[in-house]
């Protein structure tokens, strides 16, 4: 059975990436690039993972349109099946801020730390799924 993702995420060049490497193994792949449309694709597919970026930023300032956002959204419609990995940069040298900690407490199931290669992700995808 061929399983469906969505991506969440704010760089459009790491999300084709992703698209490619997730596609050519067999996936169908969404794309979104913040929490309201990733939302609406949500609502109308069935989506077996979602891969969510932490921190979304909109006109090169962050936005309250991001990982976190999309998780309470789904935390309140109630989710059962989707699974979700956490991704994010800000990991080592955010000391004010643990992204990866943030995105398990919201609901995450795994995290990914930026960057990683498309093996790690297909790993990740593949282990979760």
């Amino acid at each position: 059975m061929v399983k469906t993702i969505l991506i969440l995420e704010d760089d459009v060049r790491l999300a084709m990436q992703w698209n490619r490497a997730l596609t050519e193994n067999g996936f169908i792949v969404y794309v979104t690039h913040g929490a309201i449309e990733a939302t609406k694709l949500f609502d109308t597919n069935e989506i077996d993972l979602c891969i969510v970026d932490f921190m979304v930023h909109e006109q090169g300032k962050p936005s309250p349109n991001g990982g976190l956002s999309f998780l309470g959204r789904l935390g309140a419609a109630g989710r059962k099946k989707t699974k979700i990995l956490g991704v994010s940069g800000m990991t080592h040298d955010y000391s004010a801020v643990n992204a990866e900690e943030f995105l398990l407490t919201f609901g995450a199931e795994d995290f990914l730390g930026k960057p990683f290669s498309a093996d790690e992700l297909l790993q990740q995808v593949r282990s979760m799924l």
